[in-house]
């Protein structure tokens, strides 16, 4: 939320943008009960990366079917394009790839690398957000990515963990 608030985001386009996130891989359900019947000796893995990058088209129809607005809608649709034009499913580029789009990239990889579901194992939440440094410019939106950075160092700097042995502990 931090985040949007710096953008100035008006409440219903943080709760849609909020809406979308938890809704943006929706189209994986469809993709993979289409996966799961298929007859064993079938092998798709030519075609699985194909069938995986229908799965925004996938949710953007079903939510659209359910009258979710367009900033849903264009989140989960765009989530997969990539600043400098080589993400799916348009090959949309910079600020043609709408705001919602540019901001869940962010937040889902975010998450998903912290989960280890983008890379070969989960980093931490400082790897992931080196990760998105490296990316911007490529995969993020570069002003996003600064405004996270900044977001994130504020969080971290209010935030202090600290860790203490069971000695430490005291009622209360």
């Amino acid at each position: 939320m931090a985040l949007f608030n710096e953008l100035g985001l008006q409440e219903e386009v943080c709760y849609d943008l909020a809406v979308a996130g938890m809704l943006h891989d929706l189209g994986k359900v469809r993709l993979n009960f289409y996966m799961n019947e298929k007859v064993e000796d079938e092998i798709l893995a030519v075609d699985e990366t194909r069938y995986m990058r229908m799965h925004p088209s996938i949710g953007y129809a079903i939510l659209a079917d359910y009258d979710y607005n367009q900033t849903v809608l264009d989140a989960v649709l765009y989530h997969h394009e990539h600043y400098d034009g080589t993400g799916f499913p348009d090959r949309l580029h910079s600020d043609s790839i709408p705001l919602g789009a540019r901001i869940l990239a962010i937040a889902v990889d975010y998450d998903e690398l912290q989960m280890g579901l983008i890379l070969p194992q989960a980093i931490t939440a400082e790897y992931a957000l080196l990760y998105i440094r490296e990316n911007k410019g490529q995969r993020y939106d570069p002003d996003l990515v600064s405004l996270m950075v900044r977001v994130v160092d504020a969080e971290q700097k209010r935030i202090r963990e600290v860790a203490l042995g069971s000695s430490q502990l005291k009622p209360g």
